[in-house]
């Protein structure tokens, strides 16, 4: 819808794009897409309770799409930074396997509730070969 009203106000009504100011919240991947994929990753995961399991997911999708699926966490905002509903806690081992923060997520984890150095958005780290064994708490902080 957002995408179809952004074409029909620069195209009939002449609208400035640089004026066009919109959040679409959507998945940021299609489900259907992700099912394809033959490349699965084990995520291991830490409850706040001590338990632990390992899930196998699917890869080339985000891993916010990923625990979604699996019913473990909500991902309000589809994956746009907005809403932090899909913090988690990297294990301090993995740290260095991902990218840092972009300056979105930064600002945005510092602004939760009792941030913490090894929070990320789920919903900005990508389920990459290189992440298979990725261990992770999703902490049991309100947002």
């Amino acid at each position: 819808m957002v995408d179809s009203a952004r074409k029909l106000l620069l195209a009939e009504c002449a609208l400035d794009p640089d004026h066009f100011f919109a959040d679409a919240f959507e998945p940021s991947v299609s489900l259907v897409d992700a099912l394809q994929s033959k490349q699965k990753n084990r995520v291991h995961l830490r409850h706040t309770d001590g338990t632990e399991q390992t899930l196998t997911l699917p890869g080339d999708i985000k891993l916010m799409n990923a625990l979604r699926d699996e019913g473990l966490m909500q991902g309000i905002c589809g994956g746009q930074k907005s809403c932090g509903s899909c913090r988690i806690e990297i294990d301090p081992a993995w740290a260095a396997h991902l990218p840092p923060a972009e300056r979105g997520e930064a600002r945005l984890l510092a602004t939760l509730n009792d941030p913490q150095p090894q929070d990320r958005l789920a919903c900005q780290i990508s389920l990459t070969p290189a992440l298979d064994g990725l261990r992770i708490t999703i902490p049991n902080r309100h947002v």
